[in-house]
């Protein structure tokens, strides 16, 4: 659609370019991510948090390695076809992303593959189930909170 509607195959990539986004190794926001996470933990202030505190980005960290989790135990359990597809959805915004925001925006990519929810759910024994429900709750509340607050939400 892309090459059909402007002639370049690349646009949507070449558009993200005017938010400082551009296409690198495929998961080398990784990099970024596991050190944000360290100077999170650590305690260290990085200038470029402006509108992302250290915790979220700690969060989305976290569920990056949660979706890989997922792709794991989803290529053991399930058909490979459902890890594959978790794995080429997340290694997309991973490879082509904002250096100084490596994992904004993660949570939205990852809450919409389907297949890290049976995985999840395969996961979960029914005495676990209401905590799960009150984290998925806190998280709704919060980052809902954040969004209605004008900050930036995930």
């Amino acid at each position: 659609f892309a090459y059909l509607s402007t002639g370049d195959w690349n646009a949507p990539s070449e558009a993200e370019k005017n938010w400082g986004r551009a296409f690198r190794f495929p998961f080398s926001a990784l990099e970024n991510g596991a050190i944000d996470t360290f100077e999170t933990v650590t305690g260290s202030v990085n200038p470029t948090w402006s509108f992302e505190p250290g915790w979220m980005r700690a969060y989305q960290f976290a569920l990056v390695l949660l979706a890989f989790a997922a792709v794991v135990s989803l290529c053991r359990r399930l058909p490979a076809a459902y890890g594959l597809y978790v794995l080429g959805a997340v290694a997309v915004p991973l490879a082509d992303y904002w250096p100084e925001h490596s994992l904004v925006s993660i949570p939205r990519y990852i809450g919409a593959l389907f297949p890290v929810y049976m995985w999840a759910g395969a996961r979960t024994r029914r005495r676990e189930l209401p905590i799960v429900l009150l984290i998925e709750a806190a998280g709704l509340a919060l980052f809902s909170w954040r969004f209605g607050a004008g900050m930036w939400a995930g």
